[in-house]
């Protein structure tokens, strides 16, 4: 008998692509930024965290400091993503026990 089933919600199962572009593009804005991606050219920066998504949504602008300065920008917004699915799971909680 199983006790957990694990499930890779975030890009596979939830389509949060929507969410992580309007993230990036408000903190580039934030940030003073001259850069908006639209959602094709987002999926490009996807998949291997915040880390990664930072750099290159930072382009031929990525130093230390920008990286820094974005990041920090960036991050608030992300609970909305993790809220969402947080929010899901609770509704679909009953179609887990049995």
């Amino acid at each position: 008998m199983y006790k957990a089933l694990f499930f890779d919600l975030d890009g596979t199962l939830l389509d949060t692509l929507t969410d992580i572009r309007r993230a990036i593009n408000e903190a580039l804005a934030e940030c003073g930024f001259k850069i908006s991606y639209s959602k094709q050219e987002c999926h490009a920066l996807i998949g291997n965290g915040a880390d990664y998504l930072v750099h290159k949504a930072l382009g031929e602008f990525d130093t230390p400091e920008n990286y820094e300065k974005l990041k920090k920008a960036y991050m608030p917004y992300m609970p909305n993503t993790k809220t969402i699915i947080r929010s899901l799971l609770m509704a679909c909680q009953p179609s887990f026990s049995s």
